[in-house]
């Protein structure tokens, strides 16, 4: 179907504007990215030239581009392209609404109209469509990445996860946080980053980040992510796969000895010892083992004092909230936000669809509240400097869900 439209045509230097419309490609699947062109031929006499009405792509998701500047027809002229990515929300014929130009010189102004026409958009056809697949049309590119593949039980570990696509890789969720089981390690989802690329045509590159702290020791396999994307081009759908991640926790750091040549250039760097110090041998080193077995067994004493918690996702969200506002009363506002982000994670457990949280968002305030503390929780606690009076709110907030339970 051609979407070209075309104006009279008019000899230059007759009329300020000459317009000109069309859509690339002619026709296109839902969600698939087309491209509309709105080229003008102006005098250069012309001071200002605007849209009346503004551009309007009703049932489309529409992104502007950055405008074009063609070689000049003539001395005359110049000629330009506005530009808009779309992306059809649904099928059938949908409208693309009239184009108003108007084009003011010193002596005159002159309104261009271009007609209103449509788009015919097709469904995504639902043979072969997989199970998992959840909107992304066009080509993906995929990648993700441990910034480390072997940390000491107690320390963090940053994955992030790259997707670049046409417009639509925004619906792409990775559900890192669903892949380690919560007795396994905490899975914390920072704020994903978006870069948009408004080049020839629109992409865009979405940047997801999980901070995940193991809560065992040994090996952690995180399974190979996989996507599901319809191919509008070859019409089919594709999967993209990337390779297992796999994480190694330790025990600890072991203790490492000092050499001959580190203690002479530590020697030669701030002189001898003081006569009469001992050596970083025999009863010094004696001592210094008591005082850290000492401080191991106070730590170990510490933490077996916390009554346990129950397996019961529900009561183990009460007793991680006890122990946040207690934490909060002491003035650990960090060690408070983790506990808060255990306990909202317990809580999500218990919610009605635990294997797909975003649709339960859809039907379930409850699910949907979760969700928005659980940005706000993130925020917070990723901040600078985290406010201990947002953690007082986000803490009554899930007393009171504790309490719906």
């Amino acid at each position: 179907m051609a979407l070209a439209l075309l104006l009279p045509m008019a000899v230059a230097g007759e009329t300020p504007c000459l317009a000109t419309a069309r859509v690339v490609p002619e026709e296109a699947f839902v969600g698939q990215q087309v491209l509309y062109i709105l080229q003008i031929e102006q005098r250069r006499d012309v001071a200002r030239a605007r849209f009346q009405p503004p551009l309007s792509f009703p049932s489309m998701r529409s992104e502007w581009l950055p405008t074009v500047r063609l070689p000049d027809p003539n001395e005359g002229t110049r000629a330009y392209q506005e530009r808009r990515a779309l992306h059809p929300g649904h099928a059938g014929e949908l409208l693309l609404p009239e184009v108003g130009l108007v084009c003011e010189t010193p002596a005159e102004s002159h309104r261009v109209r271009v007609p209103a026409t449509s788009i015919r958009v097709r469904k995504i056809p639902e043979a072969a469509r997989p199970a998992d697949w959840n909107g992304v049309v066009g080509t993906l590119r995929l990648d993700w990445s441990l910034s480390t593949h072997r940390v000491a039980l107690g320390e963090t570990v940053r994955l992030s996860v790259r997707i670049e696509g046409p417009g639509t890789v925004w619906r792409v969720d990775p559900g890192i946080e669903r892949m380690l089981a919560p007795t396994d390690a905490d899975v914390f989802t920072l704020p994903p980053d978006e870069q948009r690329d408004k080049g020839r045509g629109f992409s865009v590159r979405v940047y997801h980040r999980y901070d995940v702290v193991p809560r065992r020791e040994g090996k952690f396999v995180f399974p190979g992510l996989r996507v599901a994307s319809f191919d509008p081009v070859e019409e089919h759908f594709e999967e993209h796969v990337l390779p297992d991640l796999t994480l190694h926790v330790t025990a600890g750091a072991e203790p490492t000895r000092v050499s001959e040549q580190a203690r002479q250039t530590a020697v030669k760097q701030h002189g001898p010892p003081p006569e009469g110090a001992s050596s970083p041998s025999g009863s010094s080193l004696l001592i210094a083992g008591i005082v850290l077995a000492a401080g191991l067994s106070g730590g170990i004493w510490l933490l077996r004092r916390r009554a346990p918690r129950p397996a019961d996702p529900a009561k183990a969200a009460g007793h991680l909230l006890q122990e946040a506002r207690g934490l909060l009363e002491e003035g650990d506002t960090a060690n408070a936000a983790s506990a808060l982000a255990r306990c909202l994670s317990c809580l999500k457990q218990s919610s009605t669809d635990p294997g797909d949280p975003f649709a339960a968002q859809a039907i379930d305030p409850r699910a949907r509240e979760l969700a928005l503390l659980e940005q706000r929780l993130e925020r917070a606690r990723f901040s600078a400097s985290p406010d201990d009076q947002v953690l007082h709110a986000i803490a009554t907030e899930l007393g009171v869900l504790c309490m719906s339970d």
